[in-house]
């Protein structure tokens, strides 16, 4: 109904988050009822859940809990979509636990931030290749204002914005 009213059909760009827009479907935009564009306005992180059969709906809820922070959603759910692609891509599954250190590290979590980082990035360390970016990691321990820190790029939207990115691309890539 609402797509008659509106004279036109809605689509998700799931390339960008949370977005709506009247143009022709191309092969990775999915057609969306009137009924799931409504109940995605009304909350969109929610509705993303409620989308768990339809992988493409689901790879937008991902790449949104990712870019907004949220790293251990986006982990859950996107082992919920398929296991292996965190398993076989220790780089990313390295930057999103790193995005929820980070978020830790924002939020003045020291502690809490210290036990992640022994738990969850620690076994990384094994690896030379993680052993630079833990320390920077590590680093923004070191400061009462981390956004003030040397390291304070890590802190930025644009970091999780490359790490949303990679997280979408490496879904998109399992999907097709």
């Amino acid at each position: 109904m609402l797509r008659y009213l509106l004279g036109f059909s809605l689509h998700f760009n799931i390339s960008s988050p949370a977005v709506c827009r009247a143009e022709p479907q191309r092969s990775w935009e999915m057609l969306l009822t009137p009924e799931k564009f409504i109940a995605f306005l009304l909350d969109p992180i929610i509705s993303c859940e409620d989308f768990l059969d339809d992988k493409f709906h689901l790879s937008l809820g991902i790449f949104h809990f990712a870019l907004e922070g949220n790293a251990l959603k986006a982990i859950e759910l996107t082992e919920q979509l398929a296991k292996d692609i965190l398993e076989n891509n220790k780089d990313l599954q390295f930057d999103l636990l790193s995005l929820h250190f980070v978020e830790l590290v924002c939020s003045r979590k020291c502690t809490e931030a210290l036990e992640f980082a022994q738990t969850k990035l620690g076994p990384f360390g094994k690896e030379p290749k993680y052993m630079e970016k833990l320390e920077d990691f590590m680093a923004l321990l070191a400061y009462k204002e981390p956004e003030k820190s040397p390291m304070f790029h890590l802190l930025s939207l644009e970091y999780r914005q490359q790490v949303a990115d990679s997280l979408n691309r490496a879904i998109l890539g399992w999907l097709t």
